[in-house]
C-alpha cells in the first residue's frame, strides 16, 4: 500500500478560510498574509508533482507542516496525525523548508560590515526595543527577569511574561 487514508482536512478548510486570521496566528505563529509570502518565498524549492500513484503534498501544507512543528514543538509523530501524513514525511517536509530558508537566509540575514554600520544598526535596535548594544536579534528566548517598576507591562513577551 503506497499511501495509507489519513482523513483529516481541518488544514484544508483553514486555508480556504483566510477570514480567520487569528487561528493563523494562534497555530502558525504568523498571519495568513505572511503565510502566504514564505509559501511564495520557498514554493519553488518545496512543489512537487502528482503522480499516478498519488497526489503530491501542496506547497501550503508543506509550510504549515514545518510551521506547526516550529510553532509547537509537537513530536513528528503527532504532526503527522495533524496534517494527515506519515511520521516519516513530516520530518523530511520540515528539513526541505528549513533547506530551502538556508537557502534565501542571504536575503534576509545581513550583518554590518563596517563600524559605521554597526553603530546605525545598534541604534535602530535600541529605538525599537531599549536594550543597549544590540546590532539585532533573529529570535527570543524567553529569560524571565522582574518588571519594571515605573511600567510594569512595557517588557512583556509573547506569553505575556516580564
Amino acid at each position: 500500500m503506497w499511501v495509507y487514508p489519513r482523513p483529516q482536512f481541518w488544514f484544508e478548510q483553514l486555508v480556504v478560510n483566510h477570514y480567520q486570521d487569528h487561528l493563523w496566528r494562534e497555530h502558525f505563529r504568523v498571519s495568513s498574509d505572511t503565510f502566504e509570502y514564505i509559501c511564495g518565498l520557498v514554493g519553488p524549492q518545496l512543489i512537487r508533482q502528482n503522480t499516478i500513484l498519488r497526489q503530491a503534498i501542496t506547497v501550503e501544507k508543506r509550510v504549515a507542516v514545518a510551521l506547526w512543528r516550529l510553532a509547537t514543538g509537537n513530536s513528528y509523530r503527532t504532526v503527522g496525525l495533524t496534517f494527515g501524513i506519515g511520521r516519516c514525511t513530516a520530518m523530511n517536509v520540515k528539513d526541505e523548508f528549513f533547506s530551502a530558508l538556508i537557502r534565501r537566509a542571504n536575503d534576509f540575514i545581513k550583518f554590518p560590515k563596517t563600524a559605521e554600520e554597526t553603530r546605525q544598526a545598534m541604534q535602530e535596535f535600541l529605538n525599537i526595543s531599549r536594550f543597549p548594544q544590540v546590532v539585532g536579534a533573529l529570535d527570543g528566548s524567553h529569560i524571565p527577569i522582574k518588571a519594571p517598576k515605573d511600567d510594569p507591562n512595557e517588557l512583556r513577551e509573547s506569553k505575556k511574561f516580564p
